[in-house]
């Protein structure tokens, strides 16, 4: 059953992933720019401009470039970058571990901070704690994140100089001895994604203690210890966990202005740089990445699901 549920869930991200290439291959397509220009300068002949965009396979339809595109993708290769004329694995590579790394301690440090949160919240409703829980919620929801990033530099690394002003790179030291040079980039990402999960974990605590059994564990003589973590957390985490799958894919596709303010060589800031220079084979990558990336978390978490709640355990018998 469970071998099914998932060849069924990896058939399905067939045609999401084809519309995410097909929805990026247009936009790129039909947006303004050169990149035979961008290449050869600004001082490039127009004769050498077209011969170069004769041999990117530029000045074919559309439809011949589209189908030249899928056709690379299906046997794995996905083109080499305009820019720097590498192929896309390889650059692809020296990054993704860096994203996927920023993306991960960006979700443990929201759920080591919402999670509780959003119980205390809960527990201790419309008190002092549930209002001041709430408003930071609301406050770091609200704000942008590169503006938070751009505060924090200001703040620890310009004016008191604690914390360095530039993230990690792959290749520099080891992650673990660079550990200082997370702590801004982790904050800044991580903020807004422990402001939503606090929230879900509150309004999932609030609707869970209100149940019957929650009222007949306490009518037992229950200690709120054991009402809270052995009774209610665990049914409040199904929609937390959810949250926190959808959270990682997002921080994985929104780390491109992080990435850029703190000089992370991660594959947020090798996008930013690709679609400055119209550079499609890396442009269209890197969507395709995050796309796969995003829905295989999701699967992830749909199978967490069976761990966390017996009747659903029960359905993959």
């Amino acid at each position: 059953m469970v071998h099914k549920f998932i060849l069924r869930r990896l058939l399905m991200m067939i045609p999401v992933l084809l519309g995410v290439v097909l929805v990026t291959f247009t936009l790129l397509y039909i947006s303004p720019g050169c990149p035979a220009r961008n290449r050869l300068g600004e001082q490039a002949t127009p004769e050498a401009i077209i011969q170069l965009r004769a041999e990117m396979g530029l000045e074919d339809p559309f439809i011949v470039q589209f189908g030249r595109y899928i056709a690379g993708v299906v046997t794995l290769d996905f083109g080499n970058s305009f820019r720097t004329d590498q192929p896309f694995f390889d650059e692809i590579l020296i990054r993704f571990p860096t994203t996927l790394h920023l993306a991960g301690m960006a979700v443990v440090l929201s759920l080591l901070i919402g999670i509780p949160l959003g119980i205390i919240s809960a527990m201790k409703q419309y008190s002092w704690a549930d209002a001041g829980a709430t408003f930071l919620g609301l406050l770091f929801v609200s704000i942008p994140n590169f503006w938070l990033g751009m505060i924090l530099l200001l703040i620890f690394a310009v004016e008191l100089g604690v914390l360095p002003s530039l993230g990690w790179s792959a290749g520099v030291g080891t992650e673990f001895s660079n550990w200082h040079h997370w702590i801004l980039p982790t904050i800044t990402i991580g903020a807004s994604a422990a402001a939503i999960i606090m929230r879900m974990t509150r309004s999932s605590m609030l609707e869970v203690v209100r149940q019957d059994y929650i009222r007949t564990a306490r009518a037992k003589g229950q200690t709120p210890f054991k009402i809270i973590f052995k009774h209610s957390l665990k049914n409040a985490l199904i929609p937390v966990t959810t949250v926190a799958g959808l959270q990682f894919g997002f921080l994985l596709g929104g780390a491109i202005l992080t990435e850029t303010i703190f000089s992370i060589n991660g594959v947020g800031r090798f996008m930013m740089q690709a679609i400055l220079n119209r550079d499609s084979p890396v442009v269209l990558g890197v969507a395709l990445l995050l796309a796969f990336t995003f829905s295989i978390v999701n699967l992830l978490v749909d199978i967490l699901y069976a761990f966390i709640d017996p009747r659903i355990r029960s359905q993959y018998r």
